[in-house]
Order: C-alpha cells, then structure tokens, then sequence
C-alpha cells in the first residue's frame, strides 16, 4: 500500500477493522473511546467531512497516515 491509497481509506472504516465503534455521532463528527488509552467517556473525535481525527486527551489533531504512523508505534 502506497500513502495515496492510505489516505483515501476512511477512518471510521480504519477503526471498525480494529474493533472500535462510535459511542456518540453528532451532525458531521463521531466520538470514540481513545484507542491509545483506557477512558470512560469518548473523548476522540472523527470529523467525517474532513477525514481528521482529534484526541482531545493527548491534544493532537492529524489525518488517517498519522493514525495508522502512531498506531503502528504504540503497538
């Protein structure tokens, strides 16, 4: 896989594959439970329209290539 074809994977798809689902969906966003740590409330944002993720835990704010970088790492 090529960084083009990576970056048109939806990140919402990305995350189903490794077991996440939403807790919340509102308008254009979707919250989940951060991947990269133990919580009780979701405080990871998936902005669908722009395909950009936020973990307001560790305040970072990136695209898809960035995600599967840091997931790679942590794992």
């Amino acid at each position: 896989m090529n960084i083009q074809e990576a970056k048109n994977i939806r990140l919402v798809d990305f995350l189903a594959g490794f077991g996440y689902e939403p807790v919340i969906q509102r308008r254009n966003s979707v919250w989940y439970k951060s991947p990269f740590r133990a919580e009780k409330k979701a405080s990871f944002k998936v902005d669908l329209h722009k395909e950009l993720w936020y973990d307001f835990g560790l305040a970072m704010r990136v695209l898809i290539i960035s995600f599967q970088c840091i997931t790679c790492i942590a794992y």
